[in-house]
C-alpha cells in the first residue's frame, strides 16, 4: 500500500498527522523517550514514545493538554471509555491496548505506534486491490462488533490506522455504544460530519446500518478520491446526508464496475430500514458480483484479512471473496 509522508488534512477527516512538538510537554521518562511525532485529535494527542526496555515504539494516548476546561472532562470520558472497550473482549481489528499509565492530569493509554492512517493513503485505479483489503478488513471487525451487540459509531478516515502489513484496525473507540441506544439530550453528539449517516445526525438509535453507511463513505472516497457529501460548514453537511441525491462513483471514476457502484448506492441508502445490515458486501454470490470484484482487483485478489473459506465457487474461479472470510 503507497503511503504519503507529508501532511494531509483530508476534509472532514477530523485528524492532522504530523510532527510536532509534544502539546504540553511530553510525560515519557524513564523507560520511555518521547521522539517528538504527536498525532493531534479532536479530544486526544497520541505521542510517539521509544521504549527503551523492549527496543519497540510505543502510541502513548492521553487527552490534549490544550483542551479548554469544559471540554476535558468530555475528552476524558471518552478516553476512559476506550480504555474499557481496548481491554475487553477481544475483537481482532481493533487497535490492541497493551497498558494504561497516567496521573492526576489523567490516564495514558499504551498501544502499538502504527504508522499511517487513511487520511494519508494514495488513491486511484492502481491501488484498487489494496483498497479491497482494507474494506474487507474493516467490514469483517464492524460485523464482529455488531454481533456482540455494539455501535463502533465514528468510522473516519483518521479513525482508521493501518500496521506495517497495510492492515486496517480500527483506533477511537470511545464512541463505541450499545446497540439501539440514543446520545443522551444534554450532550453533545460525537460524529465526523462528512462520515455521518441521516439516522446519526437525528439521534435516532445507534443500529449497524449507520457503521455500514459510514464505510460506504470511506469506501466512495478510497475508490474516487473524493467524498459523496462535502461542504465548508457542517451543518451543509448535515443537509446533503439528509436530503441530497446520492452521487454516483462512476461519474468520478468511470472505469469502476457498475455493481460496485450499485454496492456504494446500497451503503448510502438515506433510511436504516432499506440498508444493509451486513457490512461486508453482498456480491459473492453473484457472477456479476465476481466479474466486478475481479474487475476491481485485476490479477491481484485479495482473499481477505484472515484465513479465507473457499466455496465451490470460489474454488472454480480460482479466487475468493474477501467477503467470505471468517469474522475477527
Amino acid at each position: 500500500m503507497e503511503l504519503v509522508s507529508d501532511v494531509r488534512r483530508t476534509a472532514g477527516s477530523g485528524v492532522v498527522d504530523t510532527a510536532l512538538p509534544s502539546v504540553g510537554g511530553p510525560r515519557a521518562g524513564g523507560r520511555f523517550t518521547a521522539t517528538g511525532i504527536v498525532r493531534q485529535g479532536r479530544f486526544t494527542s497520541v505521542e510517539q514514545w521509544q521504549d527503551q526496555l523492549l527496543g519497540r515504539l510505543v502510541a502513548a494516548k492521553q487527552v490534549r493538554s490544550d483542551l479548554p476546561a469544559d471540554l476535558r472532562a468530555r475528552a476524558r470520558s471518552l478516553l476512559d471509555a476506550e480504555a474499557a472497550h481496548r481491554a475487553g473482549p477481544t475483537v481482532r481489528g481493533l487497535v490492541p491496548l497493551w497498558d494504561v499509565a497516567g496521573d492526576a492530569r489523567g490516564p495514558v493509554l499504551l498501544g502499538p505506534w502504527l504508522p499511517a492512517s487513511l487520511a494519508g493513503l494514495v488513491v486511484g485505479e492502481p491501488h484498487h486491490g489494496h483498497v479491497l483489503r482494507v474494506l474487507g478488513d474493516l467490514a469483517c471487525t464492524l460485523d464482529a462488533l455488531h454481533d456482540r451487540g455494539l455501535w463502533f459509531g465514528d468510522l473516519s478516515l483518521g479513525n482508521v490506522l493501518l500496521d506495517e502489513t497495510g492492515r486496517a484496525l480500527l483506533g477511537d473507540l470511545g464512541s463505541i455504544r450499545v446497540l439501539g441506544s440514543q446520545q443522551p439530550a444534554d450532550r453533545p453528539l460525537d460524529l465526523t460530519p462528512a462520515f455521518a449517516a441521516p439516522e446519526v445526525w437525528r439521534n435516532e438509535p445507534a443500529s449497524p446500518a449507520s457503521d455500514v453507511y459510514a464505510l460506504a463513505v470511506t469506501a466512495f472516497w478510497l475508490l474516487t478520491g473524493r467524498l459523496p457529501f462535502d461542504a465548508a460548514h457542517p451543518d451543509q453537511v448535515r443537509d446533503l446526508h439528509l436530503a441530497a441525491a446520492r452521487p454516483s462513483a462512476r461519474d468520478v471514476t468511470p472505469g469502476l464496475p457498475a455493481a460496485a457502484d450499485h454496492a456504494l448506492a446500497q451503503g448510502l441508502a438515506p433510511r436504516p430500514s432499506i440498508a444493509p445490515r451486513r457490512a461486508r458486501p453482498s456480491w459473492r454470490s453473484s457472477p456479476r458480483g465476481w466479474t466486478a470484484r475481479r474487475a476491481l482487483v485485476g490479477r491481484h485478489a485479495y482473499p481477505g484479512p484472515t484465513t479465507p473459506v473457499q466455496t465451490r465457487r470460489s474454488r472454480r474461479r480460482r479466487s475468493t471473496s474477501w467477503s467470505a472470510s471468517q469474522d475477527h
